[in-house]
This record gives structure tokens, sequence and C-alpha cells, in this order.
């Protein structure tokens, strides 16, 4: 096995190997994983066949399933689970796409910091919780008094403007995703990622929103310009 420098192709040598070991091959690395679609590449991303092609491709390992292969493929593995992927013309490296390329090749911008009571410790939360006699609406106004009344530091660590994503997100909505699914217009889904500081991921020239971030509202926001940890810590204290 080798890889071409250029790209991402896992070479599979052909030349003057019998049919039935190339197939072997084959089947190794499909069962290793190698079991990744195009198709299911471009859903997970919400683009097209052909973006993918384009930006994709050539940056996530694959292999290449040629006519010789194919045929031996359907000949020896006739019977296979994967019977399916032997007609598609490459199959890309699950691991290699979801656990490195999504997280280290995505950016994400956070255009504020998004508080959620659980970032307070157990100690502090229940604390809130009794002040607010329980009830988690009174808790969260309780809180975003608290946030604003807290002394505002630069943070020792300031927010990148962009980074890597550092993470792979369960399901990824474009702006007509969220327009579907909460909303009637794009202006509206628009003002509610500003209203709720919900960060922008990019994928290549694609733009993305996690749709956990998108559904989890958060209770308080802080500029990026703002010690978010010295605010909690602030808060904690006068909860304890």
């Amino acid at each position: 096995m080798t890889t071409e420098n250029s790209s991402k192709v896992v070479l599979i040598e052909g030349k003057g190997r019998p049919l039935v070991d190339i197939v072997g091959e084959y089947i190794s690395y499909i069962t290793n994983g190698f079991d990744l679609t195009m198709s299911e590449i471009a859903d997970y991303l919400g683009c097209s066949y052909s973006f993918v092609q384009k930006h994709i491709q050539s940056k996530v390992r694959h292999i290449k399933i040629n006519q010789v292969a194919r045929r031996g493929l359907l000949e020896f593995e006739e019977d296979s689970e994967y019977r399916t992927l032997f007609t598609k013309r490459r199959l890309f490296d699950r691991k290699d796409f979801f656990e490195r390329f999504i997280p280290e090749e995505a950016t994400i911008t956070k255009p504020a910091q998004r508080l959620f009571l659980e970032d307070l410790s157990p100690a502090a939360r229940k604390s809130l919780m009794e002040k607010a006699h329980f009830n988690e609406v009174e808790a969260i106004k309780f809180f975003q008094v608290l946030v604003k009344k807290a002394p505002k530091r630069r943070p020792l660590d300031p927010v990148k403007p962009s980074e890597p994503l550092g993470r792979t997100p369960k399901e990824l909505l474009s702006i007509k995703d969220m327009t579907n699914l909460k909303f009637k217009y794009n202006i509206e889904a628009y003002r509610y990622i500003a209203k709720h500081a919900i960060p922008k991921i990019k994928v290549c020239s694609l733009v993305r929103y996690d749709r956990e971030d998108v559904e989890r509202k958060p209770a308080a926001i802080l500029p990026v310009s703002v010690s978010k940890e010295a605010v909690l810590k602030w808060i904690e204290d006068q909860l304890m």
C-alpha cells in the first residue's frame, strides 16, 4: 500500500497480482473503516456531490475502485454485506473524515461567549436554584442580573477570531435548514443566530451551525473581550 503525495488516495497495487488477492486487500480496507461514501459526506455537510469532489476529496484518505477491482469484488464477494459499496468509485476513511478532517480543518468563529447555568459549579448552581425557589426561569433571570453586576476583566487568553473546530458535531445545519426547522424567512434565522450568539462553523467555504448550539439557548451572553472565567468565579462567590 502506498499513498499519492499530491492527494489522499491510498493506492492498492494490482500489477502482477492475482485478482483474488487484490479483492482481499480491498475488503480489508473496507472492513477497517474505508466505507464512507461521497454521498454520505455530502449529506453530513449539506452540500452537493460536486462540492465534495472539488473541495473535500483531495483532503481525506480514500481508496479508488477501478473496473478490474469492481469486477473482482462483485465476483468473489457476491453475498458481502458491503456489496452496495462496490459500485462506488471512491470510498473514504470514516475515521480520517470525522476524527481528523472535521475537527482540524473546519473552523469556528464565536461572536460572543455563551453562558449557561451548567457553567456554574454544582454547589453554586444548587444555591442559585434555592434562591429562585427551584424555578428555572427565575434562576436564569437572577443569573442574568449577577452577570451584569460582575466586574468585567479582560481574559488572560483572549478568544481568537477563528480557530480549529476541535470536535465533530453530530449534525450541521445551514441557514436554509434552520429556516425550514424553526422559521418562515431566512432573516429570522439570522436574527436568532445574532441574538443567541451561535458560533459559526466553516468547512471550506460552507457556513454551518451545530444543531446542538442552535437548540441550546444561553442564559446570558458576554463579549469576547471579557473573561468568562472571572465572571463565573465572581458569581459563584456571591452565591456561596
